[in-house]
């Protein structure tokens, strides 16, 4: 007798999402639950408001923005793409408030995405919200002295990949990662950075302020 074969629905790792106003994406399920967005302040059609940042072709022009558009722990992934340079002129100018979402760089050497601390020693990114994720960006000293460029606040931080780096040699931060005395900030890790701090003046790369727990 014939063999009869049935059509079984099979699962793979990817799945479609429709992106307003263009046809349908695919995407590794693994690292894109969630909705993905595109950030590169030197793109010529970079806008920030509601009709940008889905593709590359039409980004964002500021992380900052990107992270207001993001929901809160539902996987969201932003794209930093090759060049973009995100200035953070004052404390709190660029404020990770958004929980669950990843951060990740596109591109190496002089096109990897920086994140430049520049105008005031108090210029500063707060990372207000837990298990946020930052890959391949190069955070870059553009001031002399700046007290603490990134101040943690929120549980399980993670930095992978990443540079710290200054713009000239007199521009360097005195403490690149400061940690909060309270313990909010539980479980900070630190993956495959490289860390370039030559100046006299810088004291840590991080700084526990309390026992540094997990």
């Amino acid at each position: 007798m014939p063999v009869t074969r049935r059509n079984t629905p099979t699962k793979t790792p990817l799945f479609s999402q429709h992106m307003p106003g263009g046809p349908y994406g695919y995407a590794d399920i693994m690292r894109h639950v969630g909705d993905i967005f595109f950030v590169q302040s030197t793109h010529a059609s970079a806008v920030d408001d509601s009709g940008h940042g889905r593709t590359p072709e039409a980004p964002f022009a500021t992380l900052d923005y990107a992270v207001g558009r993001c929901t809160a722990n539902a996987g969201d992934v932003i794209y930093l793409m090759p060049g973009h340079v995100e200035l953070v002129a004052s404390a709190g100018a660029l404020d990770l408030d958004t929980a669950g979402i990843q951060i990740r760089g596109c591109g190496s050497g002089t096109l990897q995405p920086i994140i430049r601390f520049t105008t005031a020693i108090t210029a500063d990114m707060d990372v207000d919200a837990a298990d946020i994720v930052i890959e391949n960006v190069n955070f870059q000293a553009g001031f002399a002295d700046i007290t603490a460029a990134i101040d943690v606040n929120a549980l399980n931080f993670t930095i992978r990949k990443c540079r710290f780096t200054e713009q000239t040699a007199a521009l360097n931060a005195v403490i690149w990662i400061q940690m909060p005395a309270d313990g909010a900030a539980a479980g900070l890790t630190l993956e495959d950075n490289y860390v370039y701090a030559p100046d006299t003046a810088n004291t840590h790369w991080v700084n526990f302020s309390d026992t540094g727990a997990g």
